[in-house]
């Protein structure tokens, strides 16, 4: 594990001696916790960030971590009496004390979290003139505060985060290469380069830092008329077909924006996920999941999902009519109006089958091979179950086992990846999984570099027989492949 216990031990003590340090009465319960937390946060930040903006980014970061918090306070809440005479902080100390996975947990996030954001602060002094080159930012233009946690922490409590200059101006950081996003576009200036010209996708420019990206900030816009909704959903559908060709996963609704007549993908690094178990990716009682099997499976269609307490909802990744008003979509909007998919279907499946042809056709090209070769090996995030899934795992880990020691907390969060299945390679899968939630991520895997088909499981091995991560095979791009598919769209659009 990143964190070793020396490491969030010493700030676990930090926080234990801001609490003892000023006892605190009459106030809310996370008053203590709060309060030291911004302490330790503005102590590690302030030699890196800018003196007069120093204090409101630790606190945009305090924030941040106390909302990392709820999960593991669950039960906490029945602990606490804000009664005149009772010392808040001591009894902050005393369930910290008493509860040594709480205590632990909490050190952790804050202690990774902050470090994420050094790093940023950090990758920021050492790219200010590539920032100006590519971004127009000044080079003294100095960072006036950061919004972290704009996704799932990964990579030991690294998130994508906004970053504010003081000129205004705004760009996303994220915490990883953008080889896999560069692999992306490449493929679709192979596909789009054999279609009519208005049939491209749009991409935020980035700036490839080597283990971290500089990326513009997209915004969403309205369509002026019905035109640049058919040039939308015409452009989702190539999005669409070249998700199918590399297996992308991840692919929501916060991942496009709407920009007008584009449907933008800002996070296009989840692809080339493994094929052969066979069980539902939307069942949360699999065990696992992996790969597609028809276009429909990629869920930025109107679908159903089984959630964890068995019960079905309607999702969709664009604006969809079958779809509660209040659930999160993409999708075009004129005046203010979202425009459902279901409207301009014939368009959506026009782009796609346009696509398809495409990438049927380019097959034939004597570099088609080595261009999927360079895909898999640019190391694209692979996800293995939803998001989702692993945070109610988390949720209820948490809130029932807090009071377990921690060895213990990690053999539950161990029993409920692994499941019942006793092979090897899903008890390696469990074993990353469990690690990785332990410190408050959601679990991603990378292909092996010394096996481009085959799954990294860090830290256990990269030798393991991991099931072998691949791109959609060619013949579903036949004709009659693509007709069956176009088929199973308009199923799903009822056209």
């Amino acid at each position: 594990m990143p964190a070793a216990k020396e490491d969030w031990s010493k700030t676990a003590d930090f926080l234990a001696r801001e609490m003892e340090r000023e006892p605190t009465f009459q106030d809310t319960a996370l008053s203590p916790l709060r309060k030291s937390t911004l302490r330790y946060v503005y102590s590690e930040l302030a030699p890196l960030a800018p003196s007069d903006h120093a204090l409101d980014i630790a606190r945009s970061v305090t924030g941040h971590i106390l909302s990392r918090y709820v999960d593991l306070m669950a039960f906490t809440s029945a602990k606490f009496s804000v009664e005149q005479d009772k010392n808040i902080s001591q009894q902050w100390l005393d369930v910290l004390r008493a509860y040594p996975a709480l205590n632990q947990g909490i050190a952790i996030r804050l202690m990774l979290t902050v470090r994420s954001v050094r790093v940023i602060l950090e990758n920021r002094e050492r790219h200010r003139l590539r920032l100006s080159d590519d971004f127009a930012i000044d080079p003294s233009d100095e960072i006036a505060n950061i919004a972290i946690g704009l996704g799932d922490a990964h990579y030991g409590g690294a998130t994508v985060s906004r970053i504010h200059f003081k000129s205004g101006k705004t760009l996303i950081y994220k915490p990883r290469s953008a080889s896999s996003a560069m692999a992306f576009r490449q493929i679709h200036d192979l596909v789009s380069g054999r279609l009519p010209g208005e049939l491209r996708l749009r991409f935020p420019k980035i700036l490839h830092g080597g283990n971290h990206t500089w990326e513009e900030e997209v915004a969403q816009e309205d369509c002026r008329t019905t035109s640049e909704v058919e040039q939308f959903y015409r452009r989702a559908g190539l999005l669409l077909a070249i998700c199918q060709l590399c297996r992308s996963a991840d692919m929501h609704n916060e991942n496009i924006i709407a920009t007008g007549p584009n449907p933008v993908p800002i996070d296009t690094e989840a692809f080339a996920a493994p094929s052969p178990y066979g069980v539902s990716r939307y069942d949360m009682r699999s065990k696992l999941w992996f790969s597609k099997t028809s276009v429909t499976d990629l869920a930025m269609l109107p679908h159903d999902v089984l959630t964890s307490d068995g019960l079905s909802r309607r999702e969709s990744t664009f604006h969809s009519r079958t779809v509660n008003i209040s659930e999160e979509t993409c999708g075009p909007r004129i005046n203010g109006h979202r425009i459902p998919i279901e409207d301009f279907a014939s368009f959506f499946t026009e782009g796609f089958s346009a696509a398809c042809a495409s990438i049927w056709y380019l097959q034939a090209d004597s570099n088609w091979t080595s261009h999927l070769r360079d895909l898999c090996q640019s190391q694209p995030r692979i996800i293995l179950r939803p998001t989702q899934f692993y945070a109610n795992i988390a949720r209820e880990i948490y809130g029932c086992y807090i009071d377990l020691d921690v060895s213990s907390v990690r053999q539950k969060f161990l029993e409920k990846s692994r499941g019942t299945s006793p092979s090897k390679e899903v008890e390696a899968i469990a074993c990353a999984e469990a690690d990785a939630m332990m410190l408050g991520d959601i679990p991603t895997f990378i292909l092996d570099r010394e096996a481009f088909d085959r799954l990294a499981l860090p830290p256990v091995s990269t030798s393991l027989p991991t099931p072998p991560a691949s791109l959609c095979e060619l013949s579903d791009f036949a004709p009659d492949s693509v007709t069956r598919e176009t088929n199973l769209l308009k199923q799903a659009l009822a056209i």
